[in-house]
């Protein structure tokens, strides 16, 4: 494959075969027609080894293709000799190219050695970085995942811990409820065990009940201030003078959550009801309260009332007021915009407790 000749101005460096015409110099460089030109218009020097230009016949202008009669005519008419010198100058420009040529390929390459050597070590550099940081972090990875490990276990034991706690929680709370009741239980049936008359006359003694008129209220004068057990916010049966919204009115005898029961004496049986004529359990007393919170609400509340005294209390948000009024316990229930006043019936222990004391029990 013939060598392709290249335009000597390193700021080209064309292939001259596809041009046509080229600039030759005396000092043996080929430059592309158009680079001699804007070269050569401003000063005679070669722009690729700067040497000087001046004479007539140090810049040629040759055809790259010479036609056919151009090949016979231009060295016809020469002595041999002119023509073997010409011919081995021409020669001798060739070689100069191609060396040159080769020269500065070989220098090309050099570069591009040193720069690929220069990106390879930067290379590798960048590698060794790298495999040093993925190693450090699969360490962290795995002291992080032994970490986690550690965590888990830690957590499912607490967790275990926290179970065997609550299950504790759950059986101290059941014993604790259940001796309660039964210390509870056993204070209240003490007056139960003599039931031949001298209990009825001990309670008639101290409880200011019994003895008295109808309804639990003392047979004395007066509307307020003379029953212990109201305060001062009793009520004159006869009268039914009772200046709250809910009002003290007579009704069929109410001996429980349904009204159904014994007459206390006579018709006249008093329940407190509502202005809307409607006596109820209070929704807070039916739906939230568990069944213990039932138990020990009721047992508090008749170990107070026992006392034959008013009393009341906050109970999980609830306002509670009770007091005895014909051996019934009211209550009064406060929840948001509901006011209900109920019957609180006590389990048949307590009931069965009350029936030594008072004859009106239902």
């Amino acid at each position: 494959m013939d060598l392709e000749l290249r335009c000597n101005f390193v700021q080209c460096r064309k292939v001259l075969n596809t041009e046509g015409r080229a600039c030759v110099t005396t000092c043996s460089r080929r430059i592309f027609f158009a680079c001699a030109n804007s070269a050569f218009s401003s000063a005679l020097v070669c722009p690729a080894c700067e040497t000087s230009l001046t004479e007539n016949d140090d810049i040629v202008f040759t055809d790259l293709n010479p036609s056919e009669d151009y090949k016979s005519s231009v060295l016809s008419g020469l002595r041999p000799d002119l023509i073997i010198e010409i011919c081995s100058r021409a020669l001798s420009f060739w070689t100069y190219q191609t060396t040159q040529e080769a020269c500065f390929q070989e220098m090309l390459y050099k570069n591009l050695e040193e720069k690929y050597s220069q990106l390879e070590k930067q290379v590798q550099g960048v590698l060794r970085d790298a495999q040093s940081e993925i190693t450090s972090l699969k360490v962290k990875l795995q002291a992080l995942q032994k970490e986690k490990e550690q965590e888990k276990r830690k957590a499912h034991e607490l967790a275990e811990q926290l179970q065997e706690k609550h299950r504790q929680f759950s059986k101290l709370q059941g014993m604790y409820d259940k001796l309660r009741r039964r210390t509870l239980v056993p204070t209240m049936q003490q007056p139960v065990q003599n039931r031949t008359g001298n209990s009825f006359s001990n309670a008639g003694a101290n409880n200011p009940v019994i003895g008295s008129r109808q309804g639990g209220v003392p047979n004395q004068p007066g509307l307020y201030g003379e029953n212990g057990i109201f305060n001062n916010r009793t009520w004159n049966i006869e009268e039914n003078r009772y200046r709250d919204p809910y009002v003290v009115r007579q009704d069929y005898p109410v001996g429980s959550m349904t009204g159904a029961g014994r007459k206390m004496d006579g018709n006249e049986n008093y329940v407190f009801q509502q202005q809307k004529g409607q006596t109820r359990f209070s929704r807070y007393y039916n739906t939230k309260l568990q069944p213990e919170e039932r138990v020990l609400m009721e047992a508090d509340i008749l170990r107070k009332c026992l006392k034959r005294g008013d009393s009341q209390l906050y109970h999980s948000k609830y306002f509670v007021a009770f007091r005895r009024y014909a051996s019934l316990f009211f209550v009064i229930g406060f929840e948001e915009e509901e006011n209900h006043l109920a019957i609180l019936e006590l389990v048949q222990a307590y009931v069965e407790i009350l029936n030594t004391y008072f004859d009106n029990v239902v």
